[in-house]
This record gives structure tokens, sequence and C-alpha cells, in this order.
């Protein structure tokens, strides 16, 4: 039908408008503070928009309030792997993008398919055709290519996307697990309101996190701007580049949370390979916009890297 491939569609779109307003929210909240881009307290306040979003939804009667039982259920173990999982890997994708580049970091993500098969075969038992597993191979040359020949590679960018690969990849094989598993694709619980409670739930994972790790810096910025340090220019405009970080994280927060929650809704109608090589055709259009916005350069090497990359999540597809 056309549902899924319209889902997929808005979910590209929803994700360049995060990663351009997440990138734009790092960036100015760096100049800022003078010191440090604050990813995990942006990661952190986008899983409060989101929350709060979500709960709005449910106080407006727009979407079912899951019943007493299903809050329960929520809370269980398995529902709980996926929000640990989700923050993680979240944290993780801002980490890298503060690190690096839109387009770097997004090359960097493109591995997560190699991941998923290494997750849905230990965790879900799913044995592939060998010639599916060799699929991957172009894969992770390709983007091995592409990062030995990036004039801006970062260990701390590569780490970091890595690691959101490996959570993003046990998140999607963790919610399969809890659909056929667990009692919870009721009418109250769909896949969306599962996402909500989701973020909800990472709102507060996150926030420990945020606090031991970046606590400090909030503290030294509150008094940065207290002592009307925030900028060297007019006061006019300090309140104008001040008002217009608060939007981009606000717009990030908002588009993190659809582009997530339409992101299980196509999980929901499809394998988490699938979902992950999906995922990895989105960087495509990531990466374009990225390297359009800001103007990033991009070698020889990159760019031939990234075609083999994306040519092999191709073939891993039509072999799958």
């Amino acid at each position: 039908t056309l549902q899924v491939p319209l889902y997929f569609i808005l979910w590209y779109v929803l994700n360049v408008l995060y990663n351009i307003t997440n990138k734009w929210a790092l960036q100015d909240i760096q100049n800022l503070s003078m010191a440090a881009s604050l990813p995990i307290t942006i990661g952190c306040l986008q899983f409060a928009i989101g929350s709060v979003y979500a709960c709005t939804l449910w106080m407006l009667g727009s979407r079912p309030v899951p019943h007493k039982d299903e809050v329960r259920m929520i809370a269980n173990r398995e529902t709980s792997h996926i929000a640990i999982h989700h923050t993680l890997g979240q944290l993780c994708t801002v980490l890298t993008l503060a690190a690096n580049s839109i387009s770097f970091a997004h090359v960097i993500k493109a591995m997560e398919p190699f991941f998923s098969a290494i997750a849905s075969r230990f965790f879900l038992g799913q044995r592939m055709d060998i010639r599916v597993y060799l699929a991957l191979v172009p894969v992770v040359g390709g983007v091995m290519m592409a990062c030995a020949g990036s004039n801006e590679f970062s260990w701390v960018s590569f780490g970091f996307g890595m690691g959101s690969n490996a959570f993003f990849a046990m998140r999607a094989v963790s919610s399969k697990t809890d659909e056929k598993g667990h009692p919870l694709n009721t009418t109250t619980m769909s896949p969306s309101n599962l996402f909500a409670a989701v973020t909800c739930m990472s709102f507060i994972f996150s926030v420990p996190i945020g606090i031991i790790l970046e606590g400090h810096i909030l503290i030294d910025l509150f008094k940065f701007i207290a002592n009307g340090d925030i900028s060297n220019a007019t006061t006019n405009d300090a309140t104008i580049h001040f008002t217009k970080t608060i939007m981009y994280v606000l717009s990030s927060g908002l588009f993190h949370y659809l582009n997530n929650e339409v992101m299980y809704l196509v999980l929901s109608n499809v394998h988490p390979i699938t979902l992950a090589v999906g995922n990895t055709m989105k960087r495509v259009f990531i990466i374009v916009a990225g390297v359009l916005v800001f103007s990033t350069p991009v070698t020889t090497s990159t760019a031939i890297g990234s075609t083999v990359g994306i040519g092999g999540v191709f073939v891993y597809s039509l072999m799958k």
C-alpha cells in the first residue's frame, strides 16, 4: 500500500528539519557560552518538549489515554529497555552532531544496518542467507573509506556515532520483542502512544545524565548571562540572538519527537533491518541537506566512500 512509503517520506522530511535545527541550536549555544554546545542538555530538552507534546495530546483528548493496566505494562522491564536504548542512542546522536558536521555524523551512522543485523541474529534468533551478510561488506567498507578520506575526521564523533548505531539497533529489536511478547497492541496502546511513553521515560532517564555531565557548565552559563556578558553586541542584538537560539532548541525538540513517532509507525509495519536500511537511505537526504545548508566541504574519497556505502545498502535490500 501507499501508507508505508508515505510514512517513509514524512520521516525523511522531519529528520532533515530536525538535524538542521539541532545543528543550529548547538552552534548558537556554543557561541553564546563561548565554551560548550551543551549537547546532553539539548537532548534532555528535546525529550522534555516531546513529553509535553505527548501529554498535551492526551489532555486534549486528541489521543486515547492509556489505561491504568497499560501504564503498569509500560513501566515493565522490556519497555524500560526500549527507553534506555532510545535515551542513550539519542544523546550519542546529539554528541556526534556537536563534535562534527551533519554530513560526517550521518556517514558514520550509515552503518546502523550492520549493527541491526548482528542484534537481530543474537537477540531475535533470525539467521539470514550468507549473501545478505556479505552485502553489508560494501556498506562497512564505504563508510570506512569516507571516514579515512575526510578532512574533518573526529574520533569523538566517530565513537559516539557508533554508539548511537548500537543503541538504536537494540531499540528496534527491543521494540519488536516487546510487540510480540507483550500485550501492548491495544486500542489505546498504539505505536504512537508507546513512543510517547518511551519519550517521557527517556526524559526522566536523561535528566540525571545531564546534571552530572553538564550541570557545572550550565551554572557557569547562567552566571555568564546574569552578569550581562551574553554578548559583546548591543542588548537588543543579544536578545534577538538568544530568542533565535531558544526557537532552534524548541523546534528541534518538536521535530525530534515527530520524526521518531513516525519512525515507530514505520517500525510497526516493517522488520527492524528494513527500518535500518530505510534509515540509511534517509541519511542521503540528510547528508545532502547538511552539505548545502552549512557549505560543508566534501573530498573525492568521502564522496566515493559514501556512494559505495549507500550502494551496498541497495544490494543488501535486494539480497534480503
